[in-house]
């Protein structure tokens, strides 16, 4: 899209430099990021010190958390309780710049970039991450059951990110059918996405929906039918471009539409998705039928304008 989207084993050389060396692993749905980082001091005979970052993304509650773990036993086995705390305070604060940029890392912007490839494609993002904290204070830190940890949790809401990724411009507009379709006046759309879906570009192959920031809904004609460029900025940071609700055993189908109808309304569209697009499969194809009814009436462009979508996946 054209609107610009603006773990490390950490070691301290003898200048006090970080060097990043990434060792994470990324497991989705929700997502959880593993990931240590190791701080050596000068002093080659000193302990290290150890934090272990751990981030999952609700997609549904648009937010994501984490949690950076640092070992006590390397700042001294002498010390008492409170000077270890005071000790990990600082060293997690000295490094709390690497440790947002861990978190961020494997989120993914959209079907083909992710949070960490803009940083470094970007500097001037990593900078803007690095400041983070100011906006996001961490909440309250507290031991781990056997003492061993000192434990600080993060919550980060979608909207920093979008914030981060995204700049503020005036939307482009739905496109628009202007020969006649037969179409009815819909409050909403509900999608089903649920499952392995054909992935357009690579034959034979299938994929599930993976959720992103900033996704695409395409016709079978590979025609954008809503991106993030035609959103208000606003709207896209504080609801997104779509609502996300994941289907699982416990929850029936009618169960998600009827909690999510503050967001769809009483007479929704209800459509399948055909396929799915990117490296990352994130944006979502639909019928041409579909895309015509929505693009027909202008009643029903404001369905994608507004983010009154729904996708079950």
């Amino acid at each position: 899209m054209s609107r610009k989207h603006s773990r490390s084993n950490l070691c301290c050389a003898a200048a006090g430099r970080p060097v990043f060396k990434q060792m994470g692993s990324v497991l989705l749905l929700p997502v959880t990021v593993v990931l240590l980082l190791t701080a050596f001091p000068a002093d080659a005979r000193a302990e290290e010190h150890q934090i272990t970052v751990e981030t999952e993304i609700n997609w549904e509650k648009r937010v994501v958390t984490a949690t950076a773990s640092i070992a006590l036993e390397g700042f001294g086995r002498n010390k008492i309780l409170p000077a270890l705390r005071l000790a990990a305070e600082r060293e997690l604060e000295q490094r709390k710049g690497e440790v947002f940029r861990e978190i961020l890392n494997n989120i993914p912007v959209d079907s083909a970039t992710r949070i960490g490839e803009l940083i470094r494609a970007n500097p001037a993002l990593g900078t803007q991450i690095d400041r983070l904290d100011e906006r996001i204070p961490p909440i309250r830190s507290s031991f781990s059951q056997d003492q061993h940890y000192l434990r600080r949790n993060f919550t980060i809401p979608f909207e920093e990110l979008v914030a981060l990724v995204s700049e503020a411009d005036t939307p482009l507009s739905i496109p628009q059918r202007t020969a006649f379709y037969p179409s009815g006046k819909y409050s909403g759309l509900v999608i089903y996405a649920a499952g392995a879906l054909p992935v357009q570009g690579r034959p034979s192959q299938t994929a599930e929906l993976a959720p992103c920031l900033i996704p695409t809904l395409y016709d079978e004609q590979m025609r954008p039918l809503v991106n993030g460029e035609m959103i208000d900025f606003n709207r896209l940071a504080e609801e997104g471009l779509l609502h996300y609700r994941k289907i699982s055993s416990e929850d029936t189908i009618e169960k998600l539409i009827n909690e999510s109808l503050a967001i769809i309304g009483p007479e929704p569209l209800y459509t399948i998705a055909v396929g799915l697009y990117g490296n990352n499969p994130s944006d979502i194809i639909l019928s041409m039928d579909t895309a015509n009814q929505l693009r027909y009436r202008q009643r029903n462009r404001r369905i994608l304008e507004n983010s009154r979508v729904l996708v079950l996946y």
